[in-house]
């Protein structure tokens, strides 16, 4: 019969726990001892090792999709801009946040004013060729906020129609009719 109350089977079990915690600390110290080793002798060369931890990294920290309070998912992150929203997301959230972006967009009209944030813009280089050697070898594209675009884009909607006695006749770029 055994008897769970026991005084000597309990202190046998907490011992045996505490042998165990200690065990389990004793491990993963000698596992970080190990990671740091393999990360000093392979971190920064150009290994398989490397390549797994940069993609591991890459991995851990992309964002899929974001979801809204409502648990709608918003993704297709099609030319971001530096606040990391796309058009995609304005227009899906259109019906939350339309009423803020028009406000901005008339303050900026009516005001003059423009947040800085707003006016941010990255500047990303994409390569031309499969290995670019020289400057010329990369194609400068600015990713700029949503909210930036419609403002441009009604700017340039209100000057379409002078546009042709603005721009010189040798010009051809901007004029669709030349």
């Amino acid at each position: 019969v055994e008897d769970s109350f026991n005084a000597d089977l309990r202190k046998k079990e907490m011992e045996c726990l505490i042998a165990y915690k200690d065990a389990l600390k004793d491990e993963e110290s000698m596992l970080k001892q190990r990671a740091k080793v393999d990360w000093l002798s392979e971190g920064d060369a150009n290994t398989k090792f490397f390549h797994k931890t940069v993609k591991g990294n890459l991995n851990r920290n992309r964002i899929e999709y974001v979801d809204d309070m409502n648990g709608v998912k918003f993704s297709g992150q099609h030319a971001p801009g530096p606040d990391g929203f796309s058009s995609k997301f304005f227009k899906s959230a259109w019906s939350i946040i339309g009423n803020e972006v028009c406000i901005a967009v008339g303050d900026f009209f009516n005001n003059d004013r423009l947040l800085k944030e707003v006016n941010a813009t990255i500047i990303a280089l994409v390569p031309k060729s499969i290995s670019p050697q020289k400057v010329l070898d990369f194609r400068p594209i600015s990713c700029c906020n949503v909210l930036y675009k419609i403002i441009t884009k009604i700017i340039a909607n209100r000057i379409k129609g002078s546009l042709g006695v603005l721009v010189d006749e040798s010009q051809n770029a901007f004029i669709p009719s030349r």
